[in-house]
């Protein structure tokens, strides 16, 4: 697995690191003295505990489905124990968890290269950065030709920026004083769940930039096309409000790009709503508005917009008003409005994080995952001693 900071078509996140920690001896303890079953199934519970630990953060991490599920998995088994361990055996369970910055080696910002807090709590969220920087990371590499594919990157796309955002509110107060990596700073989360936002709207954008029944609606994919914009003008001003640094550039410049792109795309479709209403010297001041910034995008943006041909969408572009200014001047006489005399151009909010809901999230009740994991392990052991009876 690669942990190089780098940003293409979308960002991919890159994922936190850790080690091995022995959870054995001090679960075996807290757990022994809450549930009434034999120690044996205890022990068995833990060792797969920690087994799946392993599986889920210590080993490398592919970008798979089975990947995710093992996360998903430590998760659940990790909120459950969790909820199982009383206020006076905490004590006991002090393990020091201590995960790496995901966005740097060492150095690159003003903080630490690694944060080590005695709280499951700070695991669990470490744990929910992976599963958002991995579905992230899934949705990158999702094939967008087909109507599912689009589905299935805007649902990791808006789960990804809820769970940044769930970081985001969180983080401080079980850290405390001391000092964030840089992954976990508030402001780079936020950063994060717009940018995976964005990428969430794009993808709306482009499923209905697609679809012949609304592909006519140039209105509608103007106000879709705004809001993309809006929103990695977000990012790049959430970038702006953190530390300069080189290991984020080629997102920073992915969002800068972005937030142009749309921004012409927005034009260009409103620009066809004005002149198919007769407004033609507003279609013609939008394709004015237009033109020099295509033009530009075509040797900075073209790598993170590999679905559009910039090159081919400039030339449309000068044809078209070309044609209109033409039609104007001998016919129509229309007065070309100056840019700030423009209507705005409204924003249709389709993608939006989704809400994390800390009690009841991937599908589970946390509360008796752990009591009914120990009770099948319990059943199989009374039901081997029973064998051994008969036998």
């Amino acid at each position: 697995m690669s942990y190089k900071v780098n940003a293409g078509r979308f960002f991919s996140v890159p994922l936190k690191r850790t080690k091995d920690k022995d959870l054995i001896k001090p679960l075996e303890m807290v757990l022994s003295s809450t549930f009434d079953i034999t120690k044996e199934v205890i022990k068995k519970y833990i060792r797969d505990f920690d087994a799946l630990r392993k599986t889920a953060v210590v080993k490398p991490v592919s970008k798979s489905a089975s990947a995710m599920d093992s996360l998903y998995e430590y998760h659940d088994n990790l909120v459950a124990v969790g909820k199982h361990i009383s206020p006076r055996n905490r004590s006991y369970v002090k393990n020091l968890f201590t995960w790496k910055d995901s966005l740097q080696k060492r150095g690159l910002f003003r903080t630490a290269s690694k944060l080590s807090v005695a709280d499951g709590e700070f695991e669990r969220l470490c744990i929910l950065y992976n599963i958002a920087a991995l579905a992230s990371q899934i949705a990158s590499e999702v094939n967008l030709q087909t109507d599912e594919g689009l589905k299935v990157v805007t649902k990791h796309f808006q789960e990804s920026a809820g769970i940044f955002a769930h970081i985001k509110d969180r983080i401080v107060s079980v850290v405390g004083d001391q000092q964030l990596t840089a992954d976990l700073t508030p402001i780079i989360l936020k950063v994060l769940e717009l940018t995976m936002t964005a990428h969430a709207q794009e993808c709306i954008y482009l499923k209905a930039s697609s679809d012949p029944s609304l592909s006519r609606k140039q209105d509608m994919l103007a106000k879709v096309a705004s809001q993309a914009s809006f929103l990695y003008s977000e990012a790049v001003n959430a970038f702006g409000e953190g530390q300069s640094n080189a290991s984020l550039g080629s997102v920073l410049k992915m969002c800068k790009a972005k937030k142009e792109v749309f921004e012409c795309r927005a034009q260009i479709h409103q620009a066809k709503v004005a002149n198919s209403s007769h407004s033609y010297g507003e279609a013609i001041a939008r394709y004015r508005l237009v033109e020099p910034t295509l033009k530009n995008l075509i040797s900075c943006a073209s790598a993170f917009c590999p679905e559009i041909n910039l090159q081919q969408l400039h030339s449309t572009v000068v044809a078209e008003k070309e044609a209109i200014e033409k039609d104007n001047n001998l016919i129509y006489h229309e007065s070309i409005p100056e840019v700030s005399a423009l209507p705005p151009i409204g924003k249709a909010q389709i993608a939006k994080a989704k809400v994390y809901n800390a009690d009841e999230y991937f599908g589970k009740n946390f509360t008796d995952v752990l009591s009914a994991e120990l009770n099948k392990l319990n059943e199989k052991e009374s039901s081997k001693q029973k064998d051994c009876v008969v036998s």
